[in-house]
């Protein structure tokens, strides 16, 4: 794959719930050439480790690069996966009151662009140079993962050139407007997210997505903390991924 630029990742705050899947050493029909991102958020009372969330993504990345045909058909098949262990999980959970629904955002880097997938009510801004536009949660989104046996994704293509940006977030705080987003279009990216970080009602699950000339790497930056400084890295907690007994390989997903 080649493109005129690189996408950059950055989390507003420090978290495991964001995944850049290395590039696959075997990879299904018309997978070869993509490149995989994947943002899970949570809501409810019960959360998963780091651990678990590293497991979780590395058993979807397993979905998804070993799901040939088109990359909506693949990203289905991960939605599924998830919504599948969820359920499992839920049902578990249920006698001690415990659940989660689960917000799921899945991002393809191809020849001819970024292609979204998204489950559960979430908004993407995007500030690109063919102009703004905010999605807000929609019907195509469903609910989330974990509350029924048909999960719900809405799609969503989106051609991308240097300097464009774009924003996931469950409750983005209304100070995120598209304007202001474009308004940085000239900054670095680390200058966005302090800003959008900054606000009061900042939404700490949500991510700031930024193109730059380069040539078709997907990159995730790590962490700020609240005084500007990267988070230091931490070891996972050991968890069964979804559908597997076994426990995750030790590493870090960034």
């Amino acid at each position: 794959m080649s493109l005129p630029f690189d996408l950059l990742l950055a989390p507003l705050s420090a978290t495991p719930a964001v995944w850049v899947a290395p590039p696959p050493v075997r990879a299904a029909r018309r997978r070869e050439h993509e490149r995989l991102f994947l943002h899970l958020a949570l809501l409810g009372n019960a959360p998963i480790t780091e651990g678990q969330y590293l497991a979780v993504f590395q058993r979807l990345t397993q979905v998804y690069y070993g799901t040939a045909g088109t990359a909506s058909g693949a990203m289905r098949a991960v939605a599924q996966a998830l919504n599948g262990w969820m359920l499992r999980r839920n049902r578990t959970l249920a006698q001690s009151g415990q659940q989660s629904i689960g917000l799921l955002t899945m991002g393809v880097l191809r020849s001819n662009g970024l292609y979204l997938g998204q489950c559960g009510p979430l908004h993407l801004l995007a500030a690109t140079r063919e102009g703004t536009a905010h999605w807000p949660p929609s019907e195509l989104g469903g609910r989330g993962l974990g509350v029924s046996r048909l999960p719900a994704v809405r799609y969503q293509q989106v051609p991308l050139r240097p300097g464009d940006s774009l924003l996931f977030s469950v409750l983005p705080s209304p100070a995120w407007t598209v304007e202001r987003l474009a308004a940085y279009a000239e900054q670095p990216l680390e200058t966005l997210r302090e800003a959008f970080a900054r606000q009061p009602d900042a939404d700490p699950q949500a991510v700031l997505l930024r193109a730059e000339t380069g040539s078709g790497a997907l990159r995730l930056l790590p962490p700020a903390t609240a005084e500007g400084v990267s988070a230091p890295e931490k070891a996972p907690d050991e968890a069964p991924p979804p559908g597997e007994a076994a426990p995750p390989q030790r590493a870090h997903p960034a």
